[in-house]
């Protein structure tokens, strides 16, 4: 039996060398896919006005915007304008009713070798932008990325990393989504994951890509 379109949710840059954002929405709507995952920079391009009228228009579910994060990018010097700009992005994903912004964290700030120093600066970052979230009705997904990526993308590396951080600062109004093809030796099983104290089962970020279960 082939798979159900309607539970499936695209992210938007699977196909952004062959279209525009505008064709992408139509896509999913002409092949019966429910839900998008839409990239900044394509909302930017096409206008967040228009993103989110087409959006609508079509029926489409926005599963996740992609994404926040990045917080070690320009160092502790930057720090305050990233934090800022994941303001904007929480902003625009309420504006997109997105049922997450997802996080991608950061890597080492350039000329570090430090990941303990890379990840408190995340810690600090995400801590400084959870009340907008949790005013704005955003959840937070943190992406943990295979450690390859720790170096320029993602100093958050397990479910294990990602929880531990969501339990320091405080969970409430926090997901952590999960790339399975991507974690590694994480140490933790899908059922010791919690969000507040829903069971595992019930988690958003376990079907984040299926909108319509």
């Amino acid at each position: 039996m082939p798979p159900d379109p309607a539970l499936l949710s695209l992210n938007t840059a699977t196909v952004r060398a062959q279209w525009k954002l505008d064709r992408i929405i139509a896509g999913c709507e002409r092949h019966g896919i429910r839900g998008i995952a839409p990239w900044r920079d394509q909302i930017a391009e096409l206008g967040l006005d228009e993103t989110k009228r087409r959006i609508r228009d079509a029926g489409l579910t926005v599963t996740g915007l992609c994404r926040g994060g990045f917080f070690t990018a320009r160092g502790r010097a930057g720090l305050a304008a990233t934090i800022e700009e994941n303001r904007r992005a929480i902003e625009e994903a309420a504006e997109l009713s997105a049922q997450c912004l997802v996080l991608v964290v950061g890597g080492l700030p350039k000329g570090s070798r430090d990941l303990g120093a890379a990840r408190a600066l995340v810690e600090e970052g995400v801590a400084a932008i959870l009340e907008h979230a949790r005013n704005a009705a955003v959840p937070l997904a943190i992406e943990p990325l295979h450690p390859m990526y720790a170096a320029d993308r993602a100093c958050v590396n397990t479910v294990a990393q990602a929880n531990a951080l969501c339990e320091r600062i405080g969970e409430g109004g926090w997901h952590r989504r999960r790339r399975l093809s991507r974690l590694v030796g994480s140490g933790a099983r899908a059922g010791n994951c919690r969000h507040g104290n829903a069971p595992a089962a019930r988690i958003p970020h376990l079907r984040l890509a299926l909108p319509h279960e």
